[in-house]
């Protein structure tokens, strides 16, 4: 009767495939359960292993420490089927088949108080007399494809995995956990349709296989003419980005003090609902100056993919990473200053990976960017691609591809990556003449330097010179970094 019970689970195995999960991209994690570590038990599971080089671990229940872990691998160099059971007398089970051959197994266990059995294929291939332990279980976690320590791995693919509160295989009304990996969404894929319903946590995908392209926000900024309906609230922007690992050093861009996105112009008093997006030390950071600000206490300069979001509302904004609340704040009212610009000095563009005129930037990708009429409620971070729906205002994927840009009211385009600096210097020798400053020779201020001092003072991104003595008088030129 075992037997034809285990046949039923190979053949539905069979013709589950759309199920399968990659353990070689990370393991799948389920929260603790007392069924999980009591006697009888049958464990049963469809794998494909390619290695026997390295240990695989198939399914592990609790750490090595506890009493009532259990777990079923192969060994490396030859790749055989073996249970590990440390609470038990003996602790170790070696069926001596090699599984670890690139073709799809049914691999199962059946553990009782006096003897624990192994099964492969449908066949019984191990049995062993016991003696169980009395200690209790830890109540720690389930892990497939690693152990519950977080070390070893799996490189194989897993189906379906059914637990049971009983000596025998197949299903039954016995069943504590039952995982197929079926759907077309995270939460069917990784439901337990057990009575349990002990939803598993299944590894994150390899984010950038998913992209049709990225932005190398090493190249330069780009940008996207602002339209009104970007000005709307609620308003929800939405994109992934994978920026290199914070080293903690000197230079500016290791700091991890770059811009991811800036809306409109920063200048001394900012363009009409002036926003920025960048980094801190290697944590998000949204700002909105003197009105609305939002510090991350989480590092992402880790060079992994994240996913980050802004939802505007009228009276505040929320920011999420990984699809996570990650800080909200009030937006404050503007000055009476800022009020005016704001009557007066209309944005113009979201500039992507810096500040307008290519400063701020650093090293990087970002995929998929997405500007929404709406308040974007995520479930954990969604996976790219990004579909367009009568919400997405602009839809970027950064594409050679125009049609890839949706709609096509929007459009994108790179700038400059430095600006010129001669124009500032020659100007920068007429301010020292006409204020009778002492400063250095323009030539002994490196390049870097210059275009920083353009940032500050110039415009941000937008080479009218003529404009900035406005900005100037004697008493605080004599207080600035020209006076020496």
């Amino acid at each position: 009767m075992a037997w034809v019970a285990l046949a039923w689970f190979i053949h539905a195995g069979a013709v589950a495939f759309a199920g399968v999960v990659d353990l070689t991209d990370g393991a799948v994690e389920i929260a603790p359960n007392p069924a999980y570590s009591s006697w009888p038990l049958a464990v049963e599971c469809r794998v494909k292993l390619d290695r026997k080089d390295q240990y695989n671990i198939i399914i592990a229940n609790e750490t090595k420490q506890s009493p009532r872990h259990w777990e079923l691998f192969t060994t490396p160099g030859n790749g055989n089927f073996c249970a590990y059971l440390p609470g038990f007398k003996p602790d170790l089970l070696d069926s001596g088949v090699c599984i670890a051959d690139g073709e799809w197994h049914s691999v199962a266990m059946v553990v009782e108080a006096a003897r624990v059995r192994l099964y492969l294929d449908g066949t019984l291939i191990k049995e062993q007399g016991v003696v169980e332990p009395s200690a209790p279980a830890l109540g720690e976690g389930l892990k497939l494809g690693g152990l519950v320590e977080g070390t070893l791995g799996c490189a194989g693919q897993i189906d379906e995995v059914r637990i049971s509160n009983i000596a025998r295989l197949g299903n039954s009304g016995a069943t504590v956990g039952l995982w197929r990996f079926e759907g077309r969404i995270p939460d069917e894929i990784r439901r337990d349709e057990s009575r349990f319903k002990n939803h598993a946590m299944l590894p994150p995908p390899d984010i950038s296989t998913l992209f049709e392209s990225t932005l190398d926000l090493a190249n330069g900024v780009g940008s996207v003419p602002i339209v009104p309906a970007f000005e709307q609230r609620p308003l929800t922007v939405d994109f992934w980005v994978r920026l290199p690992a914070w080293e903690g050093d000197a230079t500016w861009q290791s700091q991890g003090n770059q811009v991811l996105l800036a809306y409109g112009r920063p200048h001394e008093v900012p363009t009409a609902g002036y926003w920025e997006l960048g980094m801190i030390h290697g944590k998000p950071r949204f700002s909105m100056p003197g009105r609305c600000l939002i510090q991350s206490a989480n590092v992402i300069m880790d060079n992994q993919w994240h996913h980050l979001a802004l939802v505007f509302e009228p009276t505040q904004v929320r920011m999420l990473l990984d699809g996570k609340e990650d800080g909200t704040d009030a937006i404050l009212p503007p000055s009476r200053i800022e009020a005016e610009c704001l009557a007066c000095e209309p944005s113009e563009v979201l500039t992507i990976g810096g500040l307008p005129g290519g400063f701020r930037r650093g090293p990087g990708e970002m995929g998929t960017l997405r500007i929404s009429s709406t308040i974007r409620e995520f479930d954990g971070a969604p996976l790219p691609p990004f579909k367009a729906d009568a919400q997405t205002l602009g839809l970027w994927r950064f594409s050679s591809d125009s049609q890839n840009i949706i709609p096509a009211v929007t459009d994108y385009w790179p700038l400059p990556e430095k600006a010129p600096v001669e124009p500032l210097k020659n100007r920068v020798e007429e301010w020292v003449s006409e204020l009778g400053l002492k400063t250095v020779e323009p030539t002994a201020v490196p390049d870097a330097v210059w275009r920083q001092w353009h940032f500050n003072f110039h415009g941000h991104g937008k080479f009218d010179y003529e404009r900035v003595p406005h900005y100037w008088n004697k008493a605080t030129a004599d207080s600035q970094a020209f006076d020496r």
